[in-house]
């Protein structure tokens, strides 16, 4: 859910018609086929950040969702069991942090930290 917010452009903040059957909003980005095109669903289903397909793109307004989605997951980490935080949020937290927000040149940072206060807030994880 997270993601999916992440990848959603301002144009798009109007419910989602689909022309598939298949398409799917799962946390991580849009899958148009999470079936695979079969019957057995994708392997990265559910754990889309991970997904060998994902393309986030590099601007400011994806940044400023990033950075709020790593918020999120910060501050769920201080009330969540810590068991409970490792195994459902931490590998997605450690994907954003060290495999996506790497990629965002620093020139960035600055711009989408602007933007921050202006989108809608997530809803809170748990």
């Amino acid at each position: 859910m997270m993601v999916s917010w992440i990848l959603e452009t301002p144009s798009e903040s109007s419910p989602r018609s689909s022309t598939s059957a298949f398409t799917a909003e799962t946390f991580g980005h849009r899958c148009i086929d999470p079936t695979a095109g079969g019957e057995k669903l994708c392997p990265h289903f559910g754990g889309c950040l991970s997904c060998p397909g994902l393309v986030v793109p590099i601007d400011a307004i994806h940044l400023a969702r990033i950075l709020l989605t790593i918020e999120q997951l910060e501050k769920a980490r201080t009330r969540l069991d810590p068991q409970r935080w490792v195994l459902i949020y931490k590998p997605s937290h450690d994907l954003l942090v060290g495999g996506i927000l790497p990629d965002f040149p620093a020139k960035l940072h600055e711009e989408a930290r602007g933007l921050m206060p202006s989108l809608p807030a997530l809803p809170a994880l748990e």
